[in-house]
């Protein structure tokens, strides 16, 4: 189970997130998350690790259930986290309960100086990092190297001879968020496509302009009954229409003429090069 981490280290990962398992072999105690001898003896230590450790969401039951999301932030970041990811349905009112318990924590001596210093270093060069590479990316307006980075980072699946004529009508799959992702802006959202229809459950899918040719996007959409009949009822009523999951798609891909494998901006640019030809 190492050999993914090691080969990611080897190649400059930035960050790697923990899990709130446990592995008795290392640490009969604690969760991964909240071991010292996983994060600093065998994560920083045996593997070479120096980037960013970020803790997995700390509202879950395996972290946070017995003893809280604060004071699963202190044990966290004292066991090694620099970053922490806080769940969506987090307050305000929780956040600060969660500062409040670091600022305590380090008081009292549970958090060291040199722990939280090197935690701040870490992300502060991430940020760093961050903002140059986005900057590198954004100056580049032919988009090639988004395309290219997305590309690499995501392995677009494509049918085998797919074309896309324009003009496009796009409609847009939306079905409801999962806990862990929480309603945020995807895909064609954020990179100023037309959409000219949103599809969720119970609606109809509109008939496409004369010549336009069909193209639905969605996530996960073998995962969601209505969304397999919406696209099996398409395809019978228009044999050429495409459809893109920016999801996970199921095994034998059938509900993804094209397969993202994630539904970033970036990810969203490369696609959008992808069906507009740009990028063959």
């Amino acid at each position: 189970e190492l050999l993914p981490f090691a080969a990611a280290i080897d190649v400059g990962v930035k960050t790697i997130m923990t899990s709130h398992i446990s592995l008795p072999q290392i640490d009969s105690t604690a969760c991964a998350t909240f071991s010292p001898a996983i994060l600093q003896t065998l994560l920083r230590g045996e593997l070479g690790y120096d980037g960013v450790v970020v803790s997995d969401a700390l509202d879950m039951a395996g972290a946070s259930g017995a003893i809280g999301i604060p004071e699963a932030a202190v044990q966290a970041v004292a066991a090694g986290c620099d970053l922490l990811c806080i769940g969506t349905n987090t307050t305000d009112r929780q956040l600060g309960e969660i500062e409040s318990a670091l600022s305590v924590a380090h008081r009292d001596r549970r958090l060291p100086d040199s722990r939280l210093s090197n935690a701040l270093d870490r992300v502060a060069a991430l940020a760093d990092w961050s903002h140059d590479h986005r900057r590198d990316i954004e100056r580049d307006h032919s988009g090639a190297v988004t395309f290219d980075l997305a590309r690499t980072a995501t392995s677009f699946d494509v049918v085998p001879g797919l074309r896309l004529v324009e003009p496009l009508h796009v409609v847009l799959i939306e079905t409801p968020a999962n806990i862990a992702v929480g309603t945020v802006p995807w895909g064609p959202l954020t990179n100023g496509w037309h959409v000219a229809q949103t599809l969720r459950e119970g609606d109809s899918l509109q008939q496409p302009p004369s010549g336009a040719h069909l193209v639905m996007v969605g996530k996960d959409n073998h995962r969601h009954a209505w969304v397999r009949r919406s696209v099996d009822d398409a395809r019978a009523r228009h044999p050429n229409v495409v459809v893109v999951d920016m999801g996970w798609p199921g095994e034998d891909r059938g509900y993804a003429d094209i397969a993202t494998f994630g539904a970033s901006r970036h990810v969203g640019q490369a696609l959008r090069l992808l069906v507009s030809g740009s990028a063959r």
